[in-house]
């Protein structure tokens, strides 16, 4: 083999390479080209993972929020329900206070109903005493004008 067709040989090894390492660049940039679309849908993914998180933050507030006026609303719910149970309280007193009342007045309106068959009987004994007072005045003024009579009588005769 000369030297001639050595180095023909060589040239076609060397285009042969060239061409291998032609198609393996063509393969990386293909490759490099899918990173960087996949770089771009990582990308992608990423803000829409930091806009969902930015949502969650807002939720999570939303619910810190609401979470606070449910605590609000519980501690005026409590509050009430003190009042309300002191309420009660004063009305279960005002009510055994009642009771007391009303026991007392009934025993009273018994003594006065037991009193009064007395007082009626003393009423009518008082207004026998008043007629008979009448009756014996009645009584005196006729005496005193037949007395009166009788002595003008006397002195006639």
């Amino acid at each position: 083999m000369t030297n001639e067709e050595k180095i023909l040989e060589m040239l076609a090894e060397m285009r042969a390479d060239i061409s291998g390492l032609k198609a393996g660049q063509e393969s990386l940039k293909a490759g490099q080209e899918n990173l960087e679309a996949g770089q771009k849908s990582l990308e992608a993914g990423q803000e829409s993972l930091k806009a969902g998180q930015e949502s969650l933050k807002a939720g999570q507030e939303s619910l810190k929020a609401g979470q606070e006026s449910l605590k609000a609303g519980q501690e005026k719910l409590e509050a009430g329900q003190k009042s309300l149970e002191a309420r009660q309280e004063s009305l279960e007193a005002d009510v055994r206070h009642t009771r007391v009342l009303l026991e007392k007045q009934e025993h009273n309106i018994s003594l006065i109903a037991e009193q009064y068959g007395d007082v009626a009987k003393k009423l009518e004994r008082i207004r026998e005493i008043d007629d008979l007072r009448d009756r014996v005045q009645t009584l005196e003024t006729v005496v005193r004008n037949h007395s009166a009579k009788l002595r003008e009588l006397d002195k006639a005769e």
